[in-house]
């Protein structure tokens, strides 16, 4: 009885001792700057949002927000490092749909488990995806594009930024419920300038590149990848006008490495919902076609785990799938 005792003595005494420290340390969070892992490149809209919400958020917590740009295998290669990393608070990644509900249905082995690896923090934002031709393209709608497809079954390529991304996956589910052939070239980077240039017919791009690119006429938008019209895009008819059902819209998150202490991923679910509250930050988002998001972690893990069965059950429906 004495020994049981004395082990719990002990036991009690370190975990009294180890408390204090514990919340010292998350008191004292951020004491360093934090890094935001983008799994894109530079100039993507992932990256463009991660910049002007990172900015907000250094500013309300008093430390520099770094964006750390780990692009490669289609966001798989950042999304992995930010999982391997330390969960103390200072990493955190800026998800998004593709690699976080879309490729661990499309890869038949993964450098990460979506939902394992990660907490959930907060959704920062929703958007759309908008379908662009070259201004070269002979087709000015989508019903001309889709004619001209089947006339000419794989004559018409179309351009996204890697295997399993949004762009890709859109791309499918489009040219299946259109019973149409498309020809996939996937890139490595933003694939914009080989659009307006002629080099690629169409392409997938997030509102937040597209509408700068429209607005100024340097490509045309066809359709825009969702169930409603976009306000920025009044004349852009959704591709659920020709196609009733058609779901396409995607998110913007903040995750941090599982492990990482609850109250750290509180304080900066708290900090970045108020960041998203303030006009200038609601007025630059609607300006690129995004929806604000914000809402309790606990909302966003669940919101992101219906959002990841959803496109498996998407994605195994118009078999896309690279083993």
């Amino acid at each position: 009885m004495f020994e049981i005792n004395r082990r719990r003595f002990t036991l009690l005494t370190a975990a009294a001792g180890a408390a204090p420290q514990l919340a010292f340390a998350q008191n004292e969070w951020p004491s360093k700057s934090i890094r935001v892992v983008v799994p894109f490149g530079a100039g993507m809209s992932v990256d463009a949002l991660a910049r002007l919400l990172g900015d907000g958020l250094g500013k309300s917590l008093g430390q520099a927000v770094i964006v750390d740009n780990k692009p490669g295998a289609a966001g798989l290669i950042g999304t992995a490092d930010a999982a391997r990393s330390a969960p103390d608070g200072y990493t955190l990644l800026a998800g998004v749909t593709s690699v976080m509900s879309m490729s661990p249905h499309v890869y038949a082995k993964m450098p990460y488990q979506a939902l394992q690896d990660f907490t959930p923090i907060v959704r920062t934002a929703n958007f759309s995806f908008v379908l662009l031709a070259g201004l070269a393209q002979p087709y000015k709608t989508l019903p001309e594009l889709l004619s001209l497809a089947r006339a000419k079954p794989t004559s018409v390529d179309y351009a996204s930024v890697g295997v399993g991304t949004a762009p890709h996956v859109l791309m499918e589910m489009l040219a299946s419920l259109a019973d149409v052939k498309l020809t996939h070239i996937p890139y490595k980077s933003p694939f914009l300038s080989d659009l307006m240039g002629g080099q690629v017919a169409i392409g997938f791009e997030p509102t937040t590149t597209a509408i700068p690119l429209i607005k100024s006429g340097k490509v045309r938008a066809l359709a825009i990848g969702s169930k409603a019209r976009n306000p920025q895009l009044p004349d852009v008819p959704a591709l659920a006008e020709f196609f009733p059902g058609f779901e396409g819209d995607n998110w913007h998150g903040l995750f941090a490495p599982r492990g990482t202490p609850d109250a750290i991923v509180q304080r900066v679910n708290t900090e970045m919902n108020r960041v998203l509250q303030t006009s200038e930050i609601r007025t630059r988002l609607a300006d690129l076609g995004l929806q604000p998001g914000g809402g309790t972690s606990n909302e966003f893990r669940d919101y992101f785990r219906a959002d990841y069965a959803r496109w498996g059950e998407v994605i195994r429906q118009f078999n896309i799938r690279i083993d």
